[in-house]
């Protein structure tokens, strides 16, 4: 009774104010989506971006747009976030996974050339697509994957989750490839804030990311993707944007701090030739993996918040083509993450960096 009693309200008081308002709703949050997606072209140099609400959503779209179907194989790098596999798993495509460069710690050319090469001699099918991520805010060596995807017809997806505002000689991430996809969730330089954007160049993939957008996606577990961006979401992004720049540039500071005071002693991420990262995580790599959780733990004892990169291992080995991924499972387990952020004080990082080669004593 009371159910009927509040579907009776509803319906003559409550559901024609609500289609009143409406239209006028649907122009404020749209608004601060279409403010946010030109600003973020502009920014990143590319024709178009269509915002969504996150970046797992964002690489389906993006896998989606580019032709990859379920049961396809998508590329991508053992070592990194969860993210490239999450969206694969949106579409039902499967991850064959590539070791990644030593120095750089993000995907290495050779190394996916050796994977390619395998996977014909067992004759297997060329993936669609490869997904390569910017890892801990430093861009992949995109002039060599951009030519190995090229001649294999194969769909570069750039992943700038970490490296928004990273550059390649004056080119800004999310401008390499067929599609880019950014998150601004935590661990990317805009701080915890939520939603994603893919980028493009093309008018038809813009045209079809559109259409897949407005559309409820389903996905192989039965539940639809619904990628589009909250008002909320456009909001802040937009009134963080204008500072993105300067607390780039203060991260790089600090992480030329840490370089001069460690370098001699550890070995840390190295950069392709013209790159400049954003520093949305300062890793070192130890010489031990066993040395991490001590040395964090030593590190924690005088309040230094240390340990884990926001990353990990994907798999030891990809079951595709049975190739060992010796740099990402020997990076795995040695990479220790050190605080960094735009406020931290020259002073400050100067203690935490002695403090770890003191920790390092200790443990060694």
């Amino acid at each position: 009774m009371e159910q009927q009693v509040f579907q009776t309200i509803y319906q003559q008081q409550v559901r024609p104010k609500e289609m009143e308002l409406r239209p006028a709703v649907e122009h404020i949050l749209s608004e601060d989506v279409f403010t946010l997606e030109h600003r973020l072209a502009q920014w990143v140099g590319t024709n178009h971006c269509v915002a969504v609400s996150d970046a797992a959503s964002g690489i389906a779209l993006a896998l989606i747009a580019a032709g990859v179907s379920p049961g396809d194989t998508v590329l991508c790098a053992a070592l990194g976030c969860a993210l490239p596999v999450q969206g694969m798993m949106l579409v039902g495509a499967s991850p064959v996974f590539v070791d990644v460069n030593p120095n750089t710690y993000t995907i290495d050319p050779y190394c996916l050339e050796y994977a390619l090469y395998k996977l014909r001699r067992m004759g297997r099918p060329v993936p669609s697509a490869l997904i390569a991520t910017d890892l801990f805010g430093a861009p992949c060596n995109y002039a060599a994957l951009e030519d190995i995807c090229r001649s294999e017809g194969i769909a570069l997806i750039e992943v700038l989750s970490c490296a928004f505002g990273a550059e390649i000689d004056g080119r800004p991430a999310g401008s390499f490839g067929r599609f880019a996809v950014a998150s601004f969730a935590t661990p990317c330089p805009l701080e915890e804030l939520g939603g994603g954007a893919v980028f493009c160049q093309r008018d038809d993939d813009a045209r079809r990311l559109r259409a897949l957008r407005q559309a409820r996606q389903p996905q192989v577990s039965g539940e639809p993707i619904v990628p589009r961006m909250g008002s909320v979401d456009a909001f802040l992004i937009n009134a963080r944007l204008e500072h993105c720049a300067y607390q780039a540039e203060q991260r790089r500071n600090i992480a030329h701090i840490y370089r001069t005071m460690l370098a001699d002693k550890l070995r840390m991420q190295q950069l392709v030739r013209g790159a400049k990262s954003v520093y949305s995580q300062l890793v070192v790599a130890l010489p031990r993996s066993r040395e991490r959780g001590k040395v964090a733990a030593r590190l924690r004892e005088r309040n230094i918040p240390a340990g884990a990169p926001f990353c990990g291992m994907q798999t030891d080995r990809d079951p595709w083509n049975q190739v060992m991924l010796v740099n990402a499972l020997s990076l795995a387990g040695r990479l220790l993450s050190l605080p960094i952020h735009p406020y931290l004080s020259p002073h400050l990082t100067e203690h935490i960096a002695r403090c770890l080669l003191q920790a390092m004593d200790e443990c060694s």
